[in-house]
């Protein structure tokens, strides 16, 4: 996967980041309906190889928790400011 990222991605992230340290099966729920879950944690993996999230699997047994990085708040906030409505205000 690349660095572009589509809107399950950016979905993705704004569940991380609005819900810090939850374990990837909660950030998946909400979007199950529009991929399989095999599909999204894929999605998860991927974004935690590019530094978009980061996934700590040693605090809870059988949980890994994902939490948003620096470059995962920046890919959130560049989306938010480069939608049309958001430049006309």
């Amino acid at each position: 996967m690349s660095e572009n990222l589509d809107d399950i991605d950016f979905s993705l992230l704004e569940q991380v980041n609005q819900n810090p340290g939850q374990p990837l099966s909660a950030a998946v729920q909400p979007l199950e309906s529009k991929r399989s879950r095999r599909a999204l944690y894929d999605r998860l993996f991927a974004l935690e190889a590019q530094q978009f999230i980061s996934v700590d699997r040693a605090s809870e047994k059988s949980a890994a928790l994902a939490t948003i990085t620096p470059k995962g708040k920046a890919a959130i906030k560049g989306r938010i400011e480069s939608r049309p409505e958001a430049r006309s205000s």
